[in-house]
């Protein structure tokens, strides 16, 4: 099936059972999956990442997470007081809590907008530049694609390493993970492997 989305430079897509939500230059699109066309639901120019956990949408800004609530998608904060991150958001994910990795690498956990106890334990190399992390509910780890050692990180929700799928052959701009497979995007192709 195709959808349209009456606008250019798509960024994230993320989708729940109704709809789908893609973040473009100029804001957040919502498709209902049984129709064909989207409408623009949220206007902003500086979204970055997007992802849906319940009835509400979330999308990372710079240092923030905005929250889009309600029929009329109003805007606040996710976090209860400004985190004191050292560089910019470059992903985020949701699987009750908010798991966000910033453009150096660095990983951090919320829940309910409050910043938790978390550290990443025993990996062998630290994680590049503009990393994306996934997981979600019924996913047990965390994935980290990390683009610029060219590997997939696979991380417990304690923060252990476990190990790292080698993925050099690929140019990989974006992936996502389910229960049994990693899918990974590479120079407009779409590969999937099985998790070990």
């Amino acid at each position: 099936k195709t959808y349209s989305v009456d606008s250019e430079n798509l960024r994230d897509i993320t989708a729940n059972e109704n709809v789908l939500l893609v973040l473009t230059n100029d804001g957040i699109y919502q498709i209902d999956k049984k129709g064909s066309s989207g409408k623009r639901i949220i206007e902003n120019t500086k979204l970055s990442s997007i992802d849906v956990f319940g009835s509400n949408i979330y999308a990372s800004e710079s240092r923030d997470i905005k929250k889009y609530g309600g029929e009329e998608f109003g805007e606040s904060s996710y976090f209860k007081t400004p985190p004191s991150f050292s560089s910019d958001i470059s992903d985020f994910t949701i699987d009750g809590s908010v798991w966000v990795i910033e453009k150096n690498g660095t990983i951090h956990k919320f829940i309910r907008g409050e910043k938790q106890d978390f550290s990443v334990k025993n990996i062998p190399s630290p994680i590049g530049k503009n990393p994306q992390i996934y997981t979600g509910e019924g996913i047990e780890s965390l994935y980290i694609l990390d683009s610029e050692r060219r590997r997939i990180v696979v991380l417990s929700k304690e923060g252990v390493y476990k190990y790292a799928h080698n993925i050099s052959s690929l140019t990989p701009t974006s992936f996502a993970v389910d229960e049994k497979l990693i899918y990974i995007v590479s120079k407009n192709q779409l590969y999937s492997f099985n998790i070990k």
